[in-house]
Protein backbone atom coordinates (compact mmCIF):
# COMPACT_ATOMS: atom_id res chain seq x y z
CA UNK A 1 0.00 0.00 0.00
CA UNK A 2 1.25 3.47 -0.73
CA UNK A 3 2.35 5.91 1.91
CA UNK A 4 -0.62 8.18 1.24
CA UNK A 5 -3.01 5.21 1.66
CA UNK A 6 -1.43 4.32 5.01
CA UNK A 7 -1.68 7.94 6.11
CA UNK A 8 -5.34 8.16 5.13
CA UNK A 9 -6.13 4.91 6.93
CA UNK A 10 -4.31 6.11 10.04
CA UNK A 11 -6.22 9.42 10.03
CA UNK A 12 -9.51 7.56 9.61
CA UNK A 13 -8.71 5.33 12.58
CA UNK A 14 -7.76 8.33 14.72
CA UNK A 15 -10.94 10.15 13.71
CA UNK A 16 -12.96 7.05 14.62
CA UNK A 17 -11.51 7.06 18.13
CA UNK A 18 -13.00 10.50 18.68
CA UNK A 19 -16.15 10.21 16.56
CA UNK A 20 -17.29 6.95 18.17
CA UNK A 21 -17.73 8.30 21.72
CA UNK A 22 -19.11 11.57 20.33
CA UNK A 23 -21.72 9.69 18.30
CA UNK A 24 -22.61 7.58 21.34
CA UNK A 25 -23.13 10.71 23.46
CA UNK A 26 -25.23 12.39 20.77
CA UNK A 27 -27.43 9.32 20.35
CA UNK A 28 -27.89 8.98 24.10
CA UNK A 29 -28.81 12.64 24.62
CA UNK A 30 -30.90 13.01 21.47
CA UNK A 31 -32.93 9.83 22.17
CA UNK A 32 -34.59 9.41 18.77
CA UNK A 33 -37.89 7.62 19.24
CA UNK A 34 -38.30 8.30 22.98
CA UNK A 35 -36.98 4.92 24.15
CA UNK A 36 -36.52 3.63 27.69
CA UNK A 37 -33.18 4.29 29.43
CA UNK A 38 -31.90 0.77 28.66
CA UNK A 39 -32.78 1.15 24.99
CA UNK A 40 -31.11 4.57 24.87
CA UNK A 41 -27.96 3.09 26.36
CA UNK A 42 -28.00 0.17 23.93
CA UNK A 43 -28.52 2.57 21.01
CA UNK A 44 -25.50 4.60 22.05
CA UNK A 45 -23.39 1.44 22.48
CA UNK A 46 -24.39 0.29 19.00
CA UNK A 47 -23.56 3.71 17.56
CA UNK A 48 -20.12 3.49 19.15
CA UNK A 49 -19.58 -0.05 17.86
CA UNK A 50 -20.72 0.81 14.33
CA UNK A 51 -18.42 3.83 14.21
CA UNK A 52 -15.49 1.75 15.47
CA UNK A 53 -16.28 -1.02 12.93
CA UNK A 54 -16.50 1.40 10.02
CA UNK A 55 -13.31 3.27 10.85
CA UNK A 56 -11.47 0.27 12.34
CA UNK A 57 -10.37 2.51 15.19
CA UNK A 58 -9.64 -0.60 17.24
CA UNK A 59 -9.44 -4.19 15.95
CA UNK A 60 -12.81 -5.69 15.00
CA UNK A 61 -12.78 -8.49 17.62
CA UNK A 62 -11.97 -5.92 20.30
CA UNK A 63 -14.88 -3.79 19.13
CA UNK A 64 -17.26 -6.74 19.44
CA UNK A 65 -16.02 -7.53 22.94
CA UNK A 66 -16.17 -3.85 23.90
CA UNK A 67 -19.82 -3.63 22.88
CA UNK A 68 -20.61 -6.79 24.84
CA UNK A 69 -18.76 -5.58 27.92
CA UNK A 70 -20.39 -2.15 27.77
CA UNK A 71 -23.85 -3.73 27.55
CA UNK A 72 -23.12 -5.71 30.73
CA UNK A 73 -21.42 -2.89 32.66
CA UNK A 74 -24.10 -0.30 31.87
CA UNK A 75 -26.87 -2.68 32.93
CA UNK A 76 -28.62 -2.99 29.58
CA UNK A 77 -29.18 -6.69 30.28
CA UNK A 78 -27.83 -9.34 32.64
CA UNK A 79 -24.54 -10.97 31.70
CA UNK A 80 -26.17 -14.36 31.11
CA UNK A 81 -28.54 -12.84 28.56
CA UNK A 82 -25.85 -10.77 26.80
CA UNK A 83 -23.37 -13.63 26.57
CA UNK A 84 -25.94 -16.27 25.51
CA UNK A 85 -25.32 -15.86 21.74
CA UNK A 86 -21.66 -16.78 22.27
CA UNK A 87 -22.78 -20.22 23.47
CA UNK A 88 -25.28 -20.86 20.68
CA UNK A 89 -25.23 -24.51 19.53
CA UNK A 90 -24.56 -23.43 15.95
CA UNK A 91 -21.31 -21.77 17.08
CA UNK A 92 -20.19 -25.03 18.66
CA UNK A 93 -21.21 -26.89 15.49
CA UNK A 94 -18.93 -24.65 13.45
CA UNK A 95 -16.07 -24.96 15.91
CA UNK A 96 -16.55 -28.71 16.10
CA UNK A 97 -16.42 -29.06 12.33
CA UNK A 98 -13.70 -26.55 11.44
CA UNK A 99 -11.02 -27.63 13.89
CA UNK A 100 -10.94 -31.31 12.85
CA UNK A 101 -10.95 -30.22 9.20
CA UNK A 102 -7.99 -27.92 9.83
CA UNK A 103 -6.13 -30.77 11.51
CA UNK A 104 -6.82 -33.14 8.63
CA UNK A 105 -5.62 -30.57 6.10
CA UNK A 106 -2.44 -29.93 8.09
CA UNK A 107 -1.70 -33.64 8.40
CA UNK A 108 -2.35 -34.12 4.67
CA UNK A 109 0.04 -31.27 3.79
CA UNK A 110 2.72 -32.56 6.14
CA UNK A 111 2.31 -36.02 4.61
CA UNK A 112 2.61 -34.61 1.08
CA UNK A 113 5.62 -32.38 1.73
CA UNK A 114 7.51 -35.09 3.58
CA UNK A 115 7.22 -37.57 0.75
CA UNK A 116 10.02 -40.12 0.80
CA UNK A 117 8.67 -42.42 -1.88
CA UNK A 118 7.29 -41.97 -5.35
CA UNK A 119 4.00 -43.62 -4.36
CA UNK A 120 3.27 -40.89 -1.83
CA UNK A 121 4.13 -38.21 -4.37
CA UNK A 122 1.79 -39.76 -6.93
CA UNK A 123 -0.96 -40.03 -4.29
CA UNK A 124 -0.62 -36.36 -3.29
CA UNK A 125 -0.59 -35.13 -6.89
CA UNK A 126 -3.62 -37.28 -7.72
CA UNK A 127 -5.53 -35.99 -4.70
CA UNK A 128 -4.77 -32.37 -5.53
CA UNK A 129 -5.79 -32.83 -9.18
CA UNK A 130 -9.02 -34.54 -8.14
CA UNK A 131 -9.78 -31.67 -5.77
CA UNK A 132 -9.13 -29.09 -8.48
CA UNK A 133 -11.30 -30.99 -10.96
CA UNK A 134 -14.26 -31.09 -8.54
CA UNK A 135 -13.73 -27.40 -7.76
CA UNK A 136 -13.78 -26.49 -11.46
CA UNK A 137 -16.93 -28.58 -11.97
CA UNK A 138 -18.68 -26.82 -9.09
CA UNK A 139 -17.73 -23.45 -10.57
CA UNK A 140 -19.23 -24.43 -13.93
CA UNK A 141 -22.49 -25.50 -12.24
CA UNK A 142 -22.83 -22.13 -10.52
CA UNK A 143 -22.61 -20.27 -13.84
Amino acid sequence: MSASGDSLERRLQTAGLFLGPALAAVLYLWNPGGHSPEARTLLSIMGLAICFWMTEAIPLPATALLATALAIVTGVAPAREVLAPYADPVIFLFIGSFYPYKGIVNIFLIYCFNCSSNYRTIFCVAMSKRGMRSYKQSQKKEK
